[in-house]
């Protein structure tokens, strides 16, 4: 009996040194080993610079399908890093998906912090279901916040969903796959960018804007085309250590216009609120305090696009 046990032993060994690991591309590696070595930048001893960089990161890398292409697409998983400690917290861990292009390439299609992450088929569609901290939705830490999204080829991009439990409430509004490229964030989005570096600058302070929530959203006044937000429930000022208030600053939601561009169509400051997708998309605010934690229900107010704003609807 044991040299049976020890004969399949070496069976499974042979076996498993025989099976090459899938070659990931170096487009997609080099992409992956760029992100490791940026986040752990203030460790590099300039006497040592590679000291830090990645390995071979084998253990990272998973292939996946995404479009159904017939090429092979790729998840990082950031928590398999030589640093996992850099990409990983109470929200979880850093994850990338690229997907294949069909003129060539990869495209960066997923980058976030999450606590879970599941891909799947369901009706027909490539979906990634996805748990984010519970402040993405305008709740607690602990608190669930799930996000779904399908895989459009048309656009080659993740595009919001109702969640697994076919709910299509975006409680503190759409959290986008990945953050938006520069040269494609139109002018006016940017302006208010700007509008806010300026407040924060009048103030004695500094902008954040490497955490400015910038995303577009689903279309909200109908015409087809995605809008945009700028700012969130929790923007702020980065004031100095010698003191200062930081200013109040704004939630904007800015709309395509019938000319072309986009103006702003809405602006709360530190709103509650979020996006029932739908047909069409409806924006609302919530009425509450700590609404989000367990079963109390949050009272919505639904606003209308009425061609020029947003108005309460009675």
């Amino acid at each position: 009996m044991k040299r049976i046990v020890l004969g399949l032993a070496a069976t499974l060994v042979l076996v498993g040194a025989v099976v090459a690991a899938p070659k990931v591309p170096d487009e997609v590696r080099l992409a992956v080993e760029a992100r490791h070595d940026a986040a752990l930048q203030d460790m590099i001893d300039p006497e040592f610079p590679d000291a830090l960089k990645i390995a071979t990161p084998s253990a990272m890398f998973h292939k996946i399908d995404i479009n159904g292409d017939g090429v092979a697409d790729w998840r990082a998983d950031f928590s398999k890093a030589q640093n996992a400690s850099f990409f990983c917290g109470t929200g979880g861990c850093l994850q990338q998906i690229w997907v294949s292009r069909p003129g060539g390439g990869y495209r960066l299609a997923f980058e976030n912090t999450v606590r879970e992450l599941t891909l799947k088929r369901t009706a027909g569609e490539r979906v990634l279901d996805v748990d984010f901290h519970g402040t993405t939705c305008g709740g607690f830490g602990v608190d669930p916040c799930p996000r779904r999204y399908g895989w459009s080829e048309d656009a080659g991009r993740f595009l919001e969903r109702p969640d697994p439990r076919g709910a299509g409430w975006l409680a503190g509004g759409p959290t986008p796959a990945r953050e938006p490229d520069a040269a494609d964030i139109p002018a006016p989005v940017v302006a208010q960018v700007e509008r806010r570096q300026g407040l924060c600058a009048v103030a004695g302070g500094t902008y954040p804007v490497e955490d400015n929530a910038l995303n577009d959203i689903p279309d909200l006044n109908g015409d087809g085309i995605r809008d945009w937000v700028v700012g969130s429930a929790y923007s702020a000022c980065t004031m100095p250590e010698t003191g200062g208030d930081s200013p109040d600053l704004p939630l904007t939601l800015l709309v395509s216009a019938p000319g072309g561009g986009f103006v702003v169509g809405w602006e709360k400051v530190g709103p509650s609120w979020g996006i029932e997708l739908g047909s069409p998309n409806r924006l609302a605010t919530l009425v509450g305090e700590d609404c989000f934690s367990g079963d109390k229900p949050c009272a919505k107010v639904w606003w209308r696009w009425t061609g020029t704003t947003f108005e309460q609807q009675p």
